[in-house]
């Protein structure tokens, strides 16, 4: 849901629901499934951008998650609700390490001074042999279609995590993420960075 204010946060609307309304139960041979991790963006021309993770009908941390994004032209009084990803879900925590590494499939978004939207995310690879790749969802029609590409460039499958994303007012769109590809045992870890000046071309 999401809420607005116009006065500098002395009042607030009402919430707006952005996503589908879901109820989750708890028991057996019910699927669980959540809508987490939300972030908005605004473009320049004022409309509103709304990303969030749906865990699907399969369950939390099994099988597929999807990426949806909902755009809003009317100060986020409606939405229109797009996919932008879909992709094999991420376990609970790394192979060899314990944290909440699930969260690293939360959309990160960012839009650039053209009104191009870029969504950075974790997923599992599609032979799901490495726990962690990863991806930018990219949008050049105001989120009506979407392209996928990974940006991590190594050859193992040692795991990438937490990317966070944003375009500056150049237009360059930059992105970072946790990556153990220099660690065999997959405990350590560095910072790595990429860039792109041609909206995500390369």
């Amino acid at each position: 849901e999401m809420v607005r204010w116009e006065d500098g946060g002395k009042t607030w609307s009402e919430p707006v629901t952005v996503g589908p309304i879901v109820e989750s139960s708890i028991g057996e041979n019910v699927p669980k499934r959540v809508l987490q991790g939300s972030q908005p963006a605004v473009a320049p021309d004022g409309t509103l951008y709304v990303a969030y993770l749906d865990s699907t009908d399969d369950d939390s941390f099994k099988k597929r998650a999807e990426i949806y994004v909902g755009r809003s032209e009317d100060d986020g009084l409606t939405f229109t609700i797009e996919r932008a990803a879909d992709f094999n879900e991420l376990p609970f925590n790394p192979r060899n390490a314990f944290f909440r590494y699930w969260g690293a499939s939360f959309p990160q978004i960012t839009v650039d001074p053209e009104g191009d939207i870029y969504v950075a995310y974790t997923a599992r690879s599609p032979s799901k042999d490495d726990d962690g790749n990863i991806y930018v969802a990219m949008s050049k029609d105001r989120g009506e279609t979407w392209t996928n590409k990974r940006l991590n460039d190594d050859i193992t499958t040692r795991v990438q995590f937490y990317p966070s994303i944003s375009a500056g007012p150049d237009g360059t769109v930059h992105v970072m993420w946790g990556d153990m590809r220099d660690d065999p045992v997959e405990t350590r870890y560095h910072i790595y960075y990429t860039n792109s000046e041609d909206g995500g071309e390369t």
